[in-house]
């Protein structure tokens, strides 16, 4: 996931790989990704 892969390059001091030369329109979360999280967050407060 791109997220990760910026992260790692940030606290590695590398540069941030840009493809396309940076003019990539797209998100790099996966939906399904996000309502698994809530999911998670709400069954724990739940409990």
């Amino acid at each position: 996931m791109a997220p990760f892969l910026f992260t790692d390059a940030i606290m590695n001091d590398r540069p941030i790989k840009v493809f396309n030369h940076g003019k990539m329109q797209r998100d790099f979360t996966y939906i399904d990704d996000i309502v698994e999280g809530l999911c998670v967050c709400w069954r724990k407060c739940l409990s």
